[in-house]
């Protein structure tokens, strides 16, 4: 059996998820609130993505349902965010030295 004939659980082949799956990943990795779908994102995306959130955001079952712009603040809130929170000890550290911080990012969003 190739590739092409593998399907997932929902009879939908594992050949044409890779892509989903890879666009979701990277999502995950830059932030969790790039999973929650927008107008521009694919069908399969957003049920894959609302299916992920579902179980990965149980604990913060708030975030699900927002909308893409208010669980980005949200999620940059270090509660909530791993980024967010080595950033606020490291600036903390910075503060208590009484150091100049530069602060880049490759976001445009």
């Amino acid at each position: 059996m190739s590739s092409e004939d593998t399907f997932n659980s929902k009879n939908v082949p594992v050949k044409s998820l890779t892509f989903t799956y890879l666009s979701l990943l990277l999502k995950t990795a830059n932030h969790a609130a790039l999973l929650i779908p927008d107008a521009s994102t694919s069908e399969l995306q957003v049920s894959t993505a609302r299916e992920i959130c579902e179980r990965v955001l149980s604990h913060c079952p708030e975030f699900v349902d927002q909308t893409r712009h208010a669980a980005f603040r949200t999620l940059s809130d270090p509660k909530y965010c791993g980024k967010m929170a080595v950033l606020a000890g490291l600036l903390r550290v910075f503060r208590k030295e009484r150091s100049k911080v530069l602060l880049f990012s490759y976001s445009t969003r």
